[in-house]
């Protein structure tokens, strides 16, 4: 009996310190490989440290236990602010708001190098009312089958750069966009213009920085240092969507929100939502796929992830509604 709670309590300690890696990883903003994928996986970190806290309990070992409560209260601490909306706005308000025109409605979508199913695409635009639609990995084919499908007729206006690989990028509009430009220094396109929408003038982008390799990620650390400069430099309000490619736990995403912008998860208290992957037996794990907004006068009030046929990325839609 004494061997057996000898080694379980050894089991246990060594849960600990396993935790604790990509605790102080996140915790000290550590970028290098493999440890930003350790740091990606946060909420399911919180998860393990609650179920470690019960097993230390079962165990009764009180400094185990301590710690344990320690990991989880730090984990809290981190995930808490996703289910605190920054603004109560009543269904009443977004309702008059929406028949005034002024609710504006955003959807971003990794097309998995254009295989996503173009006709599921056109439905959550138009049973959404999605205003700007973002797409990634935008190949030619894929804005060929987008268009048969009807998007052009739901987002009559567009600038897309498509590939042939998983480096294109578009943005569709139902209002005209104009300034419309590229970002230099990015692997796949990055593209900003200006549209009217909602009764407000924005810099709306579509956004998808590499992502962090599993040995090296000097390009992903890279291109985030040219997309936190670039998207700094933006003046007025910005709705800005895409892949990121990391979540709002790993330093380079959270250095883009130390700009001013405001992931539309955390700002709607919308929880924790996993976008990525989606076609396999595993459940999604990390949410890489996000909608930011900054000097909007526009909180988001609605956060909806929903998978689409064909690709490994749920589609992301939050909406937005006049801040009281």
């Amino acid at each position: 009996m004494i061997l057996c709670r000898l080694i379980l309590r050894v089991c246990l300690v060594i849960a600990l310190v396993l935790l604790a890696v990509p605790i102080v990883a996140r915790a000290t903003g550590a970028t290098s490989a493999p440890l930003s994928w350790l740091v990606a996986l946060t909420p399911w970190v919180a998860l393990a440290c609650v179920v470690l806290l019960i097993l230390t309990l079962l165990a009764r070992s009180a400094l185990l236990a301590l710690l344990a409560a320690v990991l989880c209260v730090v984990q809290a601490w981190w995930l808490a602010p996703l289910y605190i909306a920054d603004h109560h706005i009543s269904q009443s308000q977004v309702t008059a708001d929406r028949a005034a025109g002024h609710v504006l409605t955003v959807m971003t979508l990794n097309l998995k190098y254009g295989s996503a199913d173009p006709a599921a695409v056109v439905r959550l635009v138009k049973e959404h009312d999605v205003d700007v639609l973002a797409l990634e990995e935008l190949t030619t084919s894929a804005v060929s089958a987008l268009h048969d499908a009807g998007l052009d007729r739901l987002l009559p206006h567009s600038f897309a750069r498509p590939t042939d690989s998983f480096t294109g990028t578009g943005l569709w509009s139902r209002a005209p966009l104009t300034d419309e430009r590229t970002l230099s220094g990015f692997t796949s396109e990055q593209l900003l213009a200006q549209v009217l929408l909602a009764g407000q003038t924005m810099t709306v982008a579509a956004v998808h920085p590499v992502s962090p390799g599993p040995t090296d990620n000097t390009a992903w650390l890279q291109e985030y240092g040219t997309l936190v400069t670039d998207l700094d430099a933006i003046t007025g309000p910005a709705v800005i969507a895409g892949d990121f490619n990391a979540t709002r736990d790993q330093s380079p995403f959270r250095s883009v929100i130390a700009t001013g912008y405001v992931d539309g998860a955390d700002q709607a208290g919308a929880g924790v939502h996993f976008t990525f992957p989606q076609e396999n037996r595993l459940p999604p794990l990390v949410t890489i796929d996000h909608v930011l907004s900054r000097n909007s006068s526009r909180s988001a009030v609605a956060v909806q992830v929903i998978p689409v046929p064909g690709t490994d990325h749920a589609a992301l839609i939050v909406t937005y509604a006049q801040t009281p």
